[in-house]
């Protein structure tokens, strides 16, 4: 088994365990058999053609690069996956900094990046995103 297809299989699980639903629920949200979705689920040998996988992500609003394991960013926004990977930051950390209201912790956190970004540039000779 590859790792893609092992990710896959438990992702697919975890996304109908977190939506309270039974796997029959899920395949019929989603429109596929549920002889199908578990197939998926417990032979994890198997990976949907690209229609599939599209249904699959749209109805759970998750990102087709996470539901294979090429990612750790849920999300399907393209903003927040290169915001992710341009600060190394976790998808949720991305989202509580943006969600923040207090303009203090909002100046401390600019002063903790720009500093982080100043220190790797003088260590490594690089800025965030890898540049030189």
């Amino acid at each position: 088994m590859t790792f893609v297809k092992q990710v896959f299989a438990l992702r697919l699980k975890e996304l109908h365990e977190q939506f309270g639903e039974t796997g029959e629920q899920f395949a019929k949200r989603i429109g596929i058999m549920y002889a199908t979705l578990r197939g998926y689920e417990r032979e994890k040998n198997r990976l949907p053609n690209a229609d599939i996988l599209e249904k699959i992500c749209r109805a759970s609003n998750v990102s087709a690069d996470w539901l294979l394991g090429l990612s750790d960013v849920r999300s399907p926004s393209a903003e927040l996956k290169a915001v992710c990977d341009y600060t190394g930051l976790s998808e949720s950390a991305v989202q509580a900094i943006a969600e923040e209201k207090d303009p203090q912790i909002i100046a401390w956190i600019n002063y903790l990046l720009n500093g982080l970004g100043e220190i790797k540039a003088k260590t490594f000779g690089t800025t965030r995103g890898g540049n030189q």
